[in-house]
């Protein structure tokens, strides 16, 4: 397997305070999900998924930008999308799709002052990988989403920051 997307550690901002909380305490007001984000490309994990360390990955984020990235991929030869926040300092993430083939890097952001990784310059995976790997992650996310949150606040949480229609 050339690709696979993995992730734990699931949480949210404690009402009142900077501490972490279980997804119930999702709400209206409270609606990120952050956790331990791990994309495996050509069996190597892509760095700097998270803001403050690997357990900070911003789900309302990822989400939508791997839905985004495998629409893109698929829907052109080449095509390419790119995930680039420009928060905090992080990266640009670079998905481009040649034939059958991902290429994913790790670029400098043209938004702000954040560094690429040299070391993550066009690392392969397969078209078909990629995608399987983002359509398994999406539901396997929602699924534990519903588990961990309720299925209310889950589904209210896919509708409103997640959902990539």
């Amino acid at each position: 397997m050339t690709c696979h997307i993995a992730f734990e550690a699931l949480w949210t901002d404690a009402p009142l305070s900077d501490e972490r909380a279980p997804l119930s305490f999702l709400s209206d007001d409270n609606t990120h999900v952050h956790g331990m984000l791990n994309i495996f490309v050509d069996g190597r994990v892509l760095p700097r998924t998270g803001f403050f360390g690997p357990d900070d990955a911003c789900f309302n984020a990822w989400v939508r930008e791997l839905a985004r990235a495998s629409d893109a991929l698929v829907a052109a030869d080449p095509s390419f999308h790119v995930y680039d926040e420009g928060e905090q300092g992080q990266p640009a993430f670079h998905f481009e799709r040649s034939g059958a083939a991902v290429f994913v890097s790790v670029r400098r952001s043209a938004i702000s002052d954040g560094p690429g990784d040299p070391t993550w310059e066009r690392v392969r995976c397969s078209l078909d990988e990629f995608v399987a790997a983002v359509a398994t992650f999406l539901e396997t996310f929602r699924n534990a989403l519903s588990e961990q949150a309720g299925p209310e606040r889950a589904e209210r949480w896919w509708r409103q920051l997640a959902d990539p229609a």
